[in-house]
């Protein structure tokens, strides 16, 4: 998993989630550092302190609000941002493990909605996410999107306690690993607070069928894969949301569209964040 880490590095500013807000492009990938136009980066509660010190300090040392609105993109607007409600931003990409002679799209450093096939759209539903990609064989790819609460120009992690889990519609054949960073999983560098066997987010295996389906995935059905740093799983600050296709997964076909955050319908569906589970309760 050691390749893993350094390559998921290379491309540091796809998982950086406490950045200045307020520009008008997406970050900027292929491992020369992301920056948003007009905007500087802005570190982590701290993020050069220790971990404990890191928590006492910082524009971002507080869980945010909890987020409100269940919308996240139906990709309708046919561009790199997600669904933009208050104090809520992110921006959708594509990384790969960079592989000579991979096969991948969106394109690398990019990301696009693609008119639905004339069969499969309505009036009401035109576009959706089409990701595919063969032929890479370090760790594989990613599409994902950046997860921030933004004020006064400082975005940090999202608050996503007050949901259920996410939910979408996909169609496939395709096995797709999706998962949620927070600080915990991320580099003290690229925002985060982990130090050693970084990446390790946790997440949920999906096996997308063939044909549109309904896929829900709750945050206590979560788990890490294993290989990296042990953590809790804190709703109170979600930096990504990932799909990710690993190499024994390839190639992959995939359409998504539709995804939404699931209400809470009952206090067993949400799972406690770090924080509640420090103070024991």
């Amino acid at each position: 998993m050691k390749s893993l880490e350094l390559a998921v590095s290379s491309v540091a500013v796809l998982l950086v989630a406490c950045t200045a807000g307020g520009g008008d492009k997406p970050p900027v990938f292929g491992g020369e550092g992301a920056n948003i136009a007009g905007a500087s980066e802005t570190p982590l509660a701290n993020a050069g302190a220790e971990p404990e010190e890191a928590d006492e300090a910082g524009p971002c040392a507080k869980p945010a609000p909890r987020g409100d609105r269940l919308e996240v993109d139906d990709f309708e607007d046919a561009d790199h941002k997600i669904f933009k409600v208050f104090e809520r931003e992110g921006w959708w990409y594509t990384a790969t493990d960079g592989t000579e002679g991979e096969q991948v799209f969106p394109e690398k450093g990019t990301f696009a909605p693609v008119p639905l096939p004339q069969t499969e759209a309505s009036p009401d539903n035109d576009y959706a996410a089409h990701l595919t990609a063969a032929g890479q064989t370090d760790w594989g790819v990613v599409w994902g999107t950046t997860l921030r609460w933004i004020r006064k120009g400082i975005g940090c992690p999202f608050n996503a306690s007050g949901f259920a889990g996410l939910e979408f519609r996909a169609k496939g054949p395709a096995t797709i690993w999706v998962n949620f960073a927070t600080p915990d999983t991320t580099p003290k560098e690229n925002g985060g607070k982990c130090s050693d066997k970084c990446w390790d987010s946790y997440g949920k295996l999906v096996r997308i069928k063939e044909g549109w389906n309904h896929y829900e995935i709750r945050w206590n059905q979560l788990q890490q894969e294993g290989w990296g740093t042990d953590t809790r799983f804190d709703l109170e600050r979600v930096m990504n949301i990932n799909f990710s296709a690993k190499t024994n997964a390839l190639p992959a076909d995939v359409w998504i569209d539709d995804l939404k955050f699931l209400p809470v319908g009952a206090a067993a569906d949400a799972a406690p964040t770090a924080s509640a589970a420090a103070k024991g309760d």
